[in-house]
């Protein structure tokens, strides 16, 4: 959390409602990594009592609730002077990444703890999203995949059936269950793979599941060093 302070992240948040006068700073995933951050401490608080880490989440959500819009969304690089751009380039700048972050941080962190505080935050994020994308609306794809794990994991948590509904939108939306050579970008494409895993899992249809199988052969007789490692 030290890093992350230093590296303002958490100004990034604080300007959006004029808590900070800073500058946007970082990468325009900066956020990511805040996120990820609340969701492994979220995981340690399953194991061990930490009140510090527990306090330290509450205040990070405390500086996360302001910046939320009315309407859902949830990006510090795109609020303030990027507003008009948000969705204008889903290949290369990573808000449905972020969003995906933050829905398993809340996930994790109301498995842990019982409080819906940051659950409530994604949710309304995930609807704002739900609500843009899909047949008929805006219909793309994130270039970095994540918010189809972190919409899963939201289902699963609330049982809300649209965000199964909208994973696998993002999904079939590069057809998916049809792909058989894994390539690209290694992370993004394992991100991409864990996905399709969690809807496997939750849809039983079990064209993704051939899918995955030869994504799996093709990358480990083909893609991977002894090590192995990818990419």
């Amino acid at each position: 959390m030290q890093e992350i302070r230093k590296r303002g992240v958490l100004d990034n948040f604080m300007r959006v409602y004029g808590k900070s006068d800073a500058e946007f700073q970082g990468f325009y995933f900066a956020e990511s990594d805040l996120y990820k951050w609340i969701e492994a401490a979220s995981w340690i608080l399953q194991v061990q009592e930490l009140p510090e880490i527990e306090k330290m989440i509450e205040e990070t959500i405390d500086i996360i609730q302001p910046a939320q819009g009315d309407d859902g969304y949830l990006n510090t690089y795109f609020q303030k002077q990027r507003a008009r751009k948000r969705w204008t380039d889903l290949d290369r700048i990573h808000e449905l990444y972020c969003a995906g972050h933050l829905f398993q941080a809340a996930v994790a962190h109301h498995r842990s703890t019982g409080s819906d505080r940051l659950l409530n935050i994604a949710r309304k994020y995930a609807d704002y999203i739900c609500d843009m994308f899909g047949s008929g609306k805006k219909e793309a794809h994130p270039g970095h995949p994540e918010v189809e794990m972190g919409l899963i994991e939201l289902y699963r948590e609330t049982g809300v059936r649209r965000y199964l509904d909208t994973a696998g939108f993002f999904i079939d939306h590069v057809e998916g269950k049809e792909m058989r050579e894994i390539l690209g970008h290694a992370v993004r494409a394992l991100y991409f793979c864990s996905g399709m895993t969690d809807y496997y899992i939750e849809t039983g249809n079990q064209a993704y599941l051939d899918a995955l199988e030869s994504l799996w052969k093709n990358m480990i007789e083909k893609k991977m060093y002894v090590t192995g490692a990818v990419g």
